[in-house]
């Protein structure tokens, strides 16, 4: 599949010289729950005077203010530590349009590609988003369809470029039970301890996190894989 780019965006603190997310990363240990607050709203994303459609955004807020701080809080980051730390380091990103069909004959998909990458423009984490204006064009084929798509992509990717540390695939909550079915299958829970890796088999071999957008998509949820209760 090919992309076109509807947005870019970048990620900076609001105060350098205040707690950030590089401060936490650094001494995970020694992070009290205030200075995680702290460092989580430091984080300032700036669209560049693109527009984010508000899906999107309600992402990236997720990822940076709510997944960084709920993987410190119930330990996940000892399990996909180099995701988790590497959230510190995204310093911009963009939103692409996903292609289906022939080069001559293309369509536009019912979902997005967010891809964040380091100053140096490595990809480190993406996330396949699904449009709330047409989240209705989906069932069970179609979402496993696009599922497996994004996930031979992201092995391509890995492949080429190597420096991916994690991937987020972010569905509506009425494909909810066969999207967690499909990615359990793919990752593996037996092993009450490796579920939480959430690990793709090779060439991939990073942790895929499976979130549900609420009915308004004003909001996500982590499903997968499912953590203690936290505040």
């Amino acid at each position: 599949m090919s992309a076109q780019t509807l947005a870019k965006f970048s990620i900076s603190t609001h105060q350098k010289d205040a707690f950030n997310l590089h401060s936490v990363v650094t001494s995970p240990r020694s992070v009290s729950p205030a200075d995680l607050e702290s460092a989580c709203a430091n984080v300032n994303i700036d669209c560049q005077d693109d527009y984010l459609p508000p899906h999107a955004a309600v992402f990236l807020e997720f990822l940076f203010r709510t997944f960084f701080r709920q993987a410190h809080r119930t330990g996940l980051y000892n399990r996909q530590k180099e995701l988790w730390e590497s959230i510190a380091r995204v310093d911009h990103g963009q939103l692409d349009r996903v292609l289906g069909g022939w080069i001559f004959a293309s369509k536009e998909e019912p979902m997005s590609d967010l891809v964040l990458l380091d100053r140096n423009e490595r990809p480190l984490i993406i996330a396949r988003l699904v449009d709330p204006e047409r989240a209705g064009e989906l069932d069970e084929r179609t979402s496993i369809q696009h599922l497996n798509t994004f996930l031979k992509k992201v092995s391509k990717l890995q492949m080429t470029r190597g420096t991916l540390t994690g991937c987020f695939v972010c569905f509506p909550g009425s494909r909810r039970e066969e999207v967690l079915k499909k990615i359990e299958e793919i990752v593996g829970t037996d092993d009450p301890i490796g579920k939480y890796e959430a690990q793709l088999p090779p060439p991939a071999s990073i942790p895929v996190d499976f979130l549900a957008y609420n009915e308004d998509f004003t909001g996500v949820d982590l499903v997968f894989p499912q953590l203690p209760r936290w505040n």
